[in-house]
């Protein structure tokens, strides 16, 4: 049982960052939903100076008080929500905590249908490619409506959700399927 079980968590985090990987590395779908900055290094020196030069999370306009903030863009100040890394960033370092949360993921996932007992493959597959697709839209919905994020690149994200919850239900539902009920035995009749 342990065994199917972290077969079914390790493949199905495998499925779904190879996926992910495709996604955003080998096919050009996220290019589209993503902006340059015209002058990166005079946007890079304003952020470096502007921003303590430590990382976070920046928003403009950034005025204490909400009605202070919309008094600013309905007076056509712009809003941006920059994340900032002063140092940059070591892919290989973040390949691996996707790795690693995709595995934890999908073993959560694996328990989630364990439990529900589904006998069918196919609604097995289909359960794991709702969950993705739920979680997804909760997390993407919410920065699409209240950090602005661009409906292309909300919309890849969804996509994105569905074609790793499609292959992580796959993996997933291979190593899922309960054990089969015997029936009890029929008592001999002489």
């Amino acid at each position: 049982m342990l065994q199917r079980f972290l077969s079914a968590a390790l493949l199905g985090g495998v499925a779904l960052f190879v996926w992910n990987a495709v996604s955003w590395v080998a096919l050009p779908l996220h290019n589209s939903s993503l902006k340059s900055f015209q002058d990166e290094d005079t946007v890079a020196a304003v952020l470096k100076e502007h921003s303590s030069n430590k990382h976070g999370m920046y928003v403009f306009p950034s005025e204490a008080g909400e009605a202070a903030s919309q008094k600013k863009m309905a007076e056509g100040s712009p809003f941006a929500l920059v994340i900032y890394h002063p140092g940059g960033i070591s892919m290989g370092k973040e390949m691996l905590t996707a790795f690693a949360i995709d595995i934890l993921a999908a073993g959560l996932i694996t328990i989630i249908v364990a439990m529900a007992g589904c006998r069918s493959y196919r609604r097995r597959v289909i359960m794991v490619t709702m969950i993705c697709f739920a979680a997804g839209l909760l997390c993407n919905a919410s920065n699409w409506i209240w950090w602005h994020f661009t409906t292309g690149f909300t919309v890849l994200e969804l996509l994105d959700r569905l074609v790793g919850g499609v292959l992580m239900g796959m993996a997933i539902a291979k190593f899922t399927q309960p054990a089969r009920e015997t029936a009890p035995p029929q008592p001999v009749v002489s």
